[in-house]
């Protein structure tokens, strides 16, 4: 009886030892880039927040252009493209940013005029990126050959509300101001 509450013991700490080394060799497969690796455009953020901004007026009639935030906000957000070694988040520098506008419960006029404001931009130059991760055919990404773009994500929530998050990035970025002062 014993040998077999032992055998049960052993085969689930092999059980965990194996997901511990699964785990393990799947973060070693994660290398921790050297940020100074990381490719990235020289700009600097008010010329950052032009694009960024610029794109977002250009799909959204309705956006409100402001001059650049004097720090980030949860509509003009700045994140590491590096990851940090010890705590495995992100940092910087490079910097991506994103402004972001959500649309609750949105006339679908409203949606059609942001969709045709993000579908002009593949006459100027954006080209389409790949479907949605939600493979949901209403979403729509398209970007520049710099990296900056634009998109439209569709959530539909249970209670038959829903959301179009209208979404202008930058690709990883330095800025010159930033490397004088260091």
């Amino acid at each position: 009886m014993m040998s077999k509450s032992l055998s049960g013991l052993t085969s689930s700490a092999s059980i965990v030892t194996t997901c511990v080394l699964i785990i393990g060799a799947l973060l070693s497969g994660c290398a921790v880039e050297n940020p100074e690796d990381i490719p990235a455009l020289s700009m600097s953020k008010e010329d950052v927040w032009i694009a960024v901004s610029g794109n977002m007026a250009a799909v959204d009639p309705d956006y409100v252009s402001t001059p650049m935030p004097s720090n980030t906000s949860m509509r003009f957000q700045q994140n590491g493209c590096a990851t940090d070694p010890n705590t495995l988040m992100p940092s910087g520098p490079p910097w991506w940013y994103r402004e972001n506008h959500t649309l609750r419960d949105p006339a679908a006029e409203r949606v059609d005029t942001v969709r045709r404001g993000v579908e002009k931009l593949l006459s100027e130059g954006f080209t389409r990126k790949q479907q949605s991760p939600t493979g949901d055919p209403r979403d729509l990404t398209v970007e520049d050959a710099r990296g900056f773009a634009v998109g439209l994500h569709h959530t539909d929530f249970a209670n038959g509300g829903s959301t179009v998050s209208v979404t202008s990035t930058s690709p990883c970025v330095r800025h010159p101001e930033d490397e004088n002062t260091g």
